[in-house]
């Protein structure tokens, strides 16, 4: 399934208004940051999207957070249905898209063998190795035999990782980053605990019995351009030509800063 003008712009201003709503004031001072992360999430979803058939299908968003893509989806007559752990996130979702529940992947409320696909788009990296195994039994059984599932994930093996290693401490402080929003009653809030590689990610799924898997570079880290005198504006242009640029060339996979998996279920 590719992703039209149209559908880009459905996406971006969707995007765009969750801004407004989280942080408006960080966001405003901070523009390169702020078409950065647009960018990041808009191509994201893109290269997402065009492993999608263009056949109806019935389709899971596990950990769908604030469903701003799911809407497109709706419109291209697939039925979809989003579920996540966090209050607030299924708050927003119900404004964008009318089948949103509140739940973990651990004790999924659905029939077995009820989806065509299912998304787990950067959700494996909040959890341990037993929670992500617990949760990728349970989209097996609700995954029809054949079906697809797609995952998206950082890469743990990033070139990124180890220059990190090495800038110096007060250098790092310079770098924005949005600020974390109030828990409230969201004990399921957490940050990255969990790294994978393609490899190891693909070893776990076919412990599981999933079959055909195949790995898709995700996106660059844009968090290095924000320290370049390039304009906000702009921001979009100049990442869009150095993650080509990483497409084109094999070995460039590790700048990557994520990256996609999809398999079947057997």
């Amino acid at each position: 399934m590719k992703l039209t003008d149209k559908d880009i712009g459905t996406t971006t201003k969707i995007l765009k208004k969750n801004y407004e709503r989280r942080k408006k004031e960080y966001w405003d001072t901070h523009p390169k940051h702020k078409y950065a992360d647009i960018w990041f999430n808009t191509v994201r979803i893109k290269k997402v999207f065009n492993l999608i058939p263009d056949e109806r299908v019935k389709l899971l968003d596990l950990g769908c957070g604030e469903s701003y893509y799911l809407k497109v989806l709706e419109d291209e007559d697939h039925t979809v249905i989003g579920i996540d752990p966090i209050y607030s996130h299924v708050k927003v979702s119900k404004k964008i898209i009318e089948n949103v529940c509140w739940g973990d992947g651990y004790n999924l409320p659905f029939k077995p063998n009820s989806f065509d696909l299912v998304l787990c788009l950067e959700v494996v990296e909040h959890l341990t190795i037993k929670e992500t195994r617990r949760m990728l039994y349970e989209t097996k059984k609700v995954l029809k035999s054949g079906g697809i599932l797609i995952l998206s994930t950082p890469r743990g093996d990033t070139i990124y990782k180890r220059i990190g290693q090495i800038i110096p401490t007060g250098l790092k402080s310079r770098i924005p980053h949005e600020p974390t929003l109030s828990k409230g009653p969201d004990r399921y809030i957490r940050g990255h605990i969990t790294e994978f590689t393609p490899e190891r990610l693909s070893n776990l799924l076919l412990d599981l019995d999933f079959k055909d898997t195949k790995v898709y570079g995700g996106c660059i880290n844009y968090v290095p351009f924000q320290m370049l005198p390039i304009p906000p504006e702009n921001m979009s242009l100049v990442l869009s030509f150095f993650d080509n640029l990483t497409n084109i060339l094999p070995f460039c996979q590790k700048f990557k800063v994520n990256f996609i998996l999809e398999c079947r279920n057997s």
